[in-house]
């Protein structure tokens, strides 16, 4: 399965990315990934996927897992992996991106997958208007496979610090089951 998820604003380096600012990228991207869940092949997982995870092992693909409270729902979790291309656009020329990129990276990475316990905890009010669950990428960054990042320039006014991202998600099937086999297919 492939699909190209989009963000236009700031992404801070870290460690200047404050955890509030991390989750506004994630909140942004949220309506994409749920709309996600309308189209094949997800929508064929919608009702055994698509539910919250108690820890039964007889449920091991619900995808809505709890988080002091909080409810997040990951598209890519157990015995998937994602690669990512990334097409960073912006106002400056290809290789000139304002601030270090590899750490713009790490809070697109952040951004991308669910806040653990601790930083629920610290965004306190932050995640209070947050729709239930709230759609993100990955249950977890390490379950990113492969990155490759291209920079350009972005041609239309935007403010200096904005970038547009590009990024196309491929979902690798890390342990093929009859629940995950028509996820490997492009």
């Amino acid at each position: 399965m492939r699909f190209r998820l989009t963000f236009e604003g700031d992404i801070r380096s870290r460690p200047n990315a404050s955890l509030e600012h991390i989750h506004s990228i994630r909140q942004q991207l949220h309506p994409q990934l749920k709309r996600l869940w309308d189209h094949p092949p997800l929508s064929d997982f919608r009702e055994s996927w698509l539910k919250e995870y108690k820890g039964y092992r007889n449920e091991p693909y619900a995808r809505i897992r709890t988080v002091h409270e909080k409810k997040y729902a990951p598209v890519i979790a157990t015995h998937l992996g994602a690669e990512l291309d990334i097409v960073f656009l912006r106002q400056q020329a290809p290789g000139q991106l304002i601030g270090d990129i590899d750490n713009r990276l790490k809070t697109l990475f952040d951004a991308l997958r669910m806040p653990s316990k601790g930083e629920v905890q610290k965004l306190g009010g932050a995640v209070a208007q947050d729709e239930d669950p709230l759609h993100v990428l990955l249950q977890d960054d390490a379950l990113i496979h492969r990155v490759n990042v291209e920079t350009d320039r972005l041609l239309k006014d935007a403010k200096e610090r904005t970038v547009m991202a590009i990024i196309q998600v491929t979902v690798v099937v890390t342990r093929g089951t009859l629940d995950t086999v028509s996820l490997s297919s492009g």
